[in-house]
């Protein structure tokens, strides 16, 4: 009975397995002609904004014919030597020599890491996300996106016409001074309206107690604080959200990230525009368009056009006696318009609907 049993149950086992090799073999070949992509990010794993972005905008034109990868870079130790060289090597050894159509950057930081190292990706097409003054080799393209810095405190000045003083908070850290030196050269335009006090290189306890007590006529204007210099590294947007909490005057910063994370809020920056442009170009190289045949765009943020948001509802200020709202500055919700202040600086107390913001880090921008 045995023996006459066992041959038809080996054909079965025989006949699922030679299923599964066909199946196998035609996923491999199906996966032959997809194309392999691989992006760097300097973003926090739980912010996954840029991939989200990068993959939705690939996917939708490549369906099924799309290998993506994505690795993320710590911004906070890429000065290090030692860092650098042991990215080096994981990428080496995991990703050269793997057959990848094409490499994205998203970021001057991704852009400047592999300048440093020539033989990363030498024969693959690079596209880029980066800011002005800073480029890839001839083998790649991209986007040129503007950092710009004084068009938030144009809006917050328009909104609180009485200020006099604004704090600029910023870490020590190298994209830190990066932010806080543009900053100083945009913002020469308005030293003869306001006086600007740099509180740079705090502790983030000595930043709330700063904040808690500034003047009457006082905005403050959040950069970035990646190191305190004290030794304590954070993402900037984990810095803002105490420092909002504690400040006793309205609270203003330059990108999208921060909202609803306590900023009253500004004329915004988009990285989820940069995202899907960047994307857009990545699928022109992707379908056979060399990279030195496309021309780098130069990327102006207007961000009352490129930041999504949803439909704004303005809270009536006539009842609170408040100047006119200036239509471009975009509010967070749970932003606050300054504890204590004046009746006739109410404008800042007008709110506007919650917006549809992705979670992002804008270091993505360095």
């Amino acid at each position: 009975m045995d023996s006459t049993r066992r041959p038809p149950r080996l054909i079965a086992i025989a006949t699922i397995c030679a299923c599964l090799l066909v199946t196998l073999h035609g996923q491999d070949a199906s996966n032959a002609n997809a194309k392999r992509v691989l992006a760097l990010h300097v973003i926090r794993r739980d912010s996954p904004g840029f991939d989200d972005t990068f993959r939705s905008v690939l996917r939708e034109a490549l369906a099924n014919r799309l290998d993506y990868y994505s690795e993320y870079i710590d911004l906070n130790r890429l000065g290090d030597q030692k860092y650098q060289s042991a990215l080096s090597t994981y990428l080496h050894s995991r990703y050269v020599d793997g057959g990848f159509d094409l490499v994205i950057a998203s970021g001057p930081a991704v852009v400047d890491f592999l300048n440093r190292d020539p033989t990363l990706f030498r024969d693959v097409p690079l596209v880029f996300t980066t800011r002005p003054g800073l480029l890839s080799g001839p083998n790649s393209t991209g986007i040129v996106s503007a950092i710009d810095l004084t068009s938030t405190l144009s809006a917050a000045l328009a909104a609180e016409p009485g200020t006099k003083h604004v704090y600029v908070i910023s870490g020590v850290a190298p994209f830190d001074r990066l932010y806080a030196e543009l900053f100083r050269t945009q913002r020469a335009q308005f030293a003869t309206r306001v006086t600007f006090h740099d509180l740079a290189g705090l502790t983030l306890p000595a930043l709330e107690t700063q904040v808690r007590a500034l003047p009457a006529d006082s905005i403050v204007f959040y950069l970035s604080v990646s190191d305190d210099g004290a030794g304590h590294t954070v993402m900037p947007l984990d810095a803002v959200e105490p420092i909002a909490r504690a400040a006793n005057a309205p609270v203003y910063s330059w990108h999208e990230d921060a909202l609803g994370h306590g900023i009253v809020g500004g004329r915004l920056h988009s990285s989820v525009r940069d995202a899907q442009e960047t994307a857009r170009i990545a699928l022109r190289v992707l379908r056979g368009e060399k990279p030195a045949a496309i021309p780098v765009a130069t990327f102006e943020h207007d961000p009352t056009r490129d930041v999504e948001q949803r439909e704004r509802r303005e809270q009536s200020e006539q009842d609170e006696g408040g100047e006119a709202h200036d239509p471009n500055l975009r509010r967070s919700k749970g932003s606050r318009s300054g504890r204590g202040r004046p009746a006739t600086r109410s404008a800042t107390a007008s709110a506007l609907t919650p917006l549809s913001v992705r979670p992002m880090c804008w270091c993505a921008k360095l």
